[in-house]
């Protein structure tokens, strides 16, 4: 059950493609939104034992790093591209232990929760998620769902 370069690169960016899904569906990710992004929910999935190989977890924490630079860098992140990312993730899972493919699957619908609460938490606003960003956590979960 190897995971090719390719694999790697998608597990890697599904948590970018998340953000992004839900961050821009009410507009755009403010500056606050990346921050916490990068420094905080990177932090935590990167705490996620991953298929029991510590070398695995090191391959994860350095992809995170990697596409968090880019998208902090001002390359944006196209959301068709972030769309096809998560696609594309129930094959790469198939190949994982289920144990493993259900954890990634649910710190990904953890991190969209977690972005459509926290902008809002921000401007003091309460934790009200609004109706974009509903249906960004909806297609989301989706487009990550198990394959029937």
């Amino acid at each position: 059950m190897e995971l090719s370069d390719n694999d790697w690169n998608l597990l890697g960016q599904a948590p970018l493609a998340v953000f992004a899904l839900v961050a821009m569906s009410d507009g755009g990710a403010s500056e606050n939104e990346i921050q916490a992004f990068t420094e905080d929910w990177i932090r935590d999935v990167e705490k996620i034992s991953f298929m029991g190989d510590p070398r695995n977890q090191e391959i994860l924490k350095w992809v995170l790093q990697d596409e968090s630079q880019h998208f902090t860098k001002g390359s944006g992140f196209n959301l068709e591209r972030g769309r096809d990312i998560l696609k594309r993730l129930p094959a790469v899972f198939s190949k994982m232990e289920e144990e493993n493919a259900d954890a990634y699957r649910s710190s990904l619908l953890k991190l969209a929760r977690q972005v459509s609460e926290g902008s809002r938490q921000f401007l003091g606003l309460g934790a009200k998620v609004s109706k974009a960003e509903r249906r960004a956590i909806a297609e989301i979960q989706e487009l990550i769902q198990k394959a029937p």
